[in-house]
């Protein structure tokens, strides 16, 4: 983007990546509604406050030691395709309805906060989502249903919950994480899948209903 001017990208055919340097798109509108694909280095979507929206219709594919970097956007819509490569995720700060359907390796949180404004994430049933990276996280006003899985690896740091309704009806792994309520914030966690816990992990002041699993194959979970 030119200083304060307005500009969007508006993909329906197929747009790639190639070649082993980084290329950047920074503050511009990208609506994604045909094929991306990285075959080779880094993808850079910046800061991106005007928006990054995935089409239903669309497909993203990340080739084995490629990788696609969405910073600071305000994502939305269906991200659905074939991850051989890596995927990162920094500052999700305001996403929408958002849906994550990659296959392969799993889409990396690897900083920041992620507020949905009351909108939801949901994790497709072949898609992971793994939080990792040494930081405490804060998800607020949303709603998680994760019908994949959803690690949480952030070698013993917290992730705070407020006003956070979480369903999970596949597998939930807590890798020596604590999930707790932010301040007075009201949050629920109705379990009809897997709660897993491989390290020391709690739950502190979240209200927990389990329809489901609730497995420690080491570890413990307070």
């Amino acid at each position: 983007r030119l200083g304060s001017t307005n500009n969007t990208f508006n993909n329906s055919g197929t747009f790639r990546k190639l070649g082993p340097a980084t290329a950047t798109i920074f503050s511009v509108g990208i609506a994604q509604a045909g094929t991306m694909r990285v075959e080779g280095g880094t993808l850079t979507l910046a800061q991106n406050t005007f928006g990054l929206s995935f089409a239903p219709s669309s497909t993203t594919t990340i080739l084995a030691g490629a990788n696609l970097v969405i910073s600071e956007p305000r994502l939305s819509g269906v991200m659905t395709g074939t991850n051989a490569g890596g995927i990162s995720l920094t500052t999700p700060s305001q996403t929408v309805d958002f849906t994550i359907a990659m296959s392969g390796n799993p889409v990396l949180w690897t900083a920041g906060s992620w507020n949905a404004s009351g909108n939801t994430l949901t994790i497709a049933p072949a898609a992971t989502l793994e939080v990792s990276g040494a930081s405490t996280r804060t998800l607020g006003s949303i709603s998680i249903v994760n019908n994949g899985v959803m690690v949480e690896n952030t070698g013993g740091f917290t992730t705070t919950y407020s006003t956070v309704n979480m369903t999970n009806n596949g597998t939930h792994e807590l890798l020596g994480q604590s999930l707790t309520r932010a301040g007075s914030s009201s949050n629920t966690y109705t379990n009809n899948g897997t709660l897993r816990s491989t390290g020391t992990a709690s739950i502190n002041n979240i209200p927990l209903t389990s329809n489901g699993l609730i497995q420690v194959p080491s570890g413990s979970l307070t």
